[in-house]
Order: structure tokens, then sequence, then C-alpha cells
């Protein structure tokens, strides 16, 4: 019987898919559901395959803070992208926060609590 390769390659039905554990980024806990992303350390785009799951506010963060170019060469290990002040700033205001959806669009509160006024006008 043939069988087709989507079919093949799926997971079995009754295997419980295994809890989402810890984002590498900020080191929180990751709840399953819309507040976890995947993220390619390498993006697909330069060549990058592996990925792995972490916060959508993480995410987000990261590549609204470097191009996919800097992605692929500078900032392509959890430590490099930890190393960056942004990035620290970014994992010190989350680390305090709750687990919860408000947090997905907060990134304006963060922004005006980390960076001041003059930076964040330069930066439009």
């Amino acid at each position: 019987m043939v069988v087709k390769r989507r079919l093949r390659n799926a997971p079995a039905w009754n295997v419980e898919p295994e809890p989402p554990g810890m984002c590498p980024l900020c080191g929180r806990e990751l709840v399953a559901g819309a507040s976890v992303d995947e993220h390619h350390l390498v993006p697909k785009s330069q060549g990058g395959t592996a990925k792995e799951q972490m916060h959508r506010i993480c995410h987000r963060k990261i590549h609204a803070t470097f191009s996919e170019k800097e992605l692929a060469t500078e900032f392509h290990t959890w430590q490099a992208l930890r190393g960056h002040p942004i990035i620290a700033d970014f994992v010190k205001w989350v680390a305090g926060k709750p687990q919860g959806k408000f947090v997905l669009c907060d990134l304006a509160t963060y922004a005006a609590a980390v960076w001041p006024v003059e930076f964040l006008v330069m930066r439009k």
C-alpha cells in the first residue's frame, strides 16, 4: 500500500508532545500555546535549519534588533545574543514579568523604561 509522504512522516496520534521547557534567551519557563515561537539561530534565508522554541516576545526582540545577516554571522549562539547590551537589558526587564498574553505586546513599555526618549526619537 502506498502512503503519502506527509502521512508517513507525521507524528503518531497517540504520542503526547513534549512540554516546551525553558526559553533559551530569558530562561523563563515556556507555556505551550500562542506565547511560544520557533527561532532559527541561523536564519533560513542564510542556510540555517536548526530551530528551537522560545517566547514570542523574546523572538520578536531578536528580529527587531538584528538583521538576518547579523544573526547568521555574529549572533548565531545564545551566548552571543545574551551578550549584546540591548538583549541583556531586555532579558533583565522581561525576567520580572509574569507569564501571560499581555507581555506579548508590552514592548513599548519596555522601550520607554529602558531607553531615553532622545534615543527612541533618533531610531525612528
